[in-house]
């Protein structure tokens, strides 16, 4: 992926990116895992039958999510069927399709130029945009979503914040260390002044409560939701404090159907096309596609 813009934990790894500080690397580390996992999920949304054994089902939905353009195509010299990423490289026609392909395999192993009607593309969905933003999106919102539950965590293990000056600092430090890590916060104080340490330190309530984890909780389940619903994955979810009303499970249902069919009807005309050019029988469906039913996998928390 160009930029790698799901992956950036791949990108460090590689000298590519310096994280600035522990929390930044932190940041990076939770969108990067938020950012596999919608791509295993988008990668397994369509179900592709009857492909040839030259062409991998795993790297047709990988070219789709990232590039949003590939073709199946028979690469001179080579005699077989195979999907490849594909450009535009000439103008286009009345309608806005390409004329003409550039057709590569990864490291450019295989490469050439073909007219758009010797090979069948394929686009990710009907704008013909990579679903890969969809992704970048919702990973970025939902790391931010856990960053905000470990802090309020933290919070709650540590409601407070103290006040000292220069000669009780140390003593502080040394009773918030022992505080955070579960232990007694005992400290030997003595001033030789006849003053104790409660006198030397200002401790502030920062009113944190376990509430608010479980309100962050909520909308980040929310937003997970939602960035299935963008995917046209059907989500569930189990915290069910309401139901959905008919009219409004059918209006989710249509939407999810809406966004199906935008990649599934791009995908079945490269089939089709496919099929046309070099005598295969490739079909594709939408992954685990049944009925519509009521089974509570549109409640959601009020």
């Amino acid at each position: 992926m160009s930029g790698n813009k799901t992956r950036p934990l791949d990108e460090i790894s590689n000298g590519l990116i310096q994280p600035r500080s522990p929390s930044e690397f932190d940041r990076l580390w939770k969108y990067s895992i938020y950012g596999r996992l919608f791509m295993e999920l988008a990668m397994s949304r369509y179900e592709w039958k009857n492909l040839p054994p030259t062409v991998d089902e795993r790297y047709v939905e990988r070219v789709l999510i990232e590039s949003g353009l590939g073709a199946f195509c028979q690469p001179p010299g080579i005699g077989a069927t195979m999907f490849l990423r594909a450009s535009n490289v000439d103008i286009t026609n009345s309608y806005g399709n390409p004329t003409s392909l550039n057709l590569m395999g990864e490291n450019a192993i295989i490469q050439f130029v073909a007219k758009a009607s010797e090979c069948a593309p394929c686009w990710s969905n009907w704008t013909r945009s990579p679903d890969v933003d969809i992704i970048s999106y919702y990973a970025s919102r939902l790391q931010e979503f856990d960053r905000t539950i470990d802090i309020n965590h933290k919070a709650l293990r540590l409601p407070f914040i103290i006040s000292v000056n220069q000669d009780t600092r140390n003593a502080a430090i040394e009773a918030f260390k022992m505080i955070n890590e579960g232990l007694p916060g005992l400290v030997v104080y003595d001033d030789g002044l006849g003053e104790n340490i409660a006198q030397k330190i200002g401790v502030f309530n920062t009113s944190a409560k376990g509430d608010d984890v479980l309100q962050v909780q909520e909308a980040r389940t929310r937003i997970w939701n939602e960035a299935m619903t963008m995917l046209g994955i059907k989500s569930a979810n189990t915290q069910k404090k309401e139901r959905l009303i008919t009219d409004e499970v059918n209006s989710v249902e249509e939407q999810l159907q809406v966004i199906r069919s935008s990649g599934l009807k791009e995908r079945q005309r490269a089939a089709e096309r496919c099929n046309e050019l070099f005598g295969t029988n490739i079909s594709v469906s939408f992954a685990g596609e049944r009925g519509v039913e009521d089974d509570g996998a549109h409640d959601f928390v009020a």
